[in-house]
């Protein structure tokens, strides 16, 4: 679950980064590499859209797609799904409508296509 955001601090939040995923990061975005990851995997869709607010939201859906991804990469989940068809979710809660959005993350598409690298359980 992670929260969009625009307006009041996100613009302030990622000005260093001010969306060219070219550039370099300052202050505590370098120290949030997942992020940078999500940028570097994304980085043509993100670069297409122009307007900067709508930019940061789908960088926050992204981002939770990817955390989605990582989970999903764990043993522990692949265990769980397997043995209690455990499935993960992607949420984004919109501060502005008080929405909470599900991504419908494609769980079994997801588990199907990484299972040959991660196949961990």
């Amino acid at each position: 679950l992670f929260g969009y955001c625009a307006g009041e601090w996100s613009p302030t939040f990622l000005r260093p980064y001010r969306w060219n995923c070219r550039g370099n990061l300052s202050g505590i975005l370098k120290r949030l590499r997942n992020i940078r990851d999500v940028c570097r995997i994304h980085r043509n869709e993100l670069d297409a859209i122009t307007d900067e607010d709508k930019r940061y939201d789908r960088l926050v859906e992204l981002n939770v797609q990817e955390q989605c991804v990582n989970l999903i990469k764990t043993a522990a989940v692949q265990k769980a799904a397997r043995d209690r068809g455990l499935k993960v979710h992607g949420w984004v809660f919109d501060v502005h409508t008080g929405k909470l959005i599900d991504l419908k993350i494609d769980f079994e598409g997801i588990l199907k296509n990484i299972m040959e690298i991660y196949h961990l359980d």
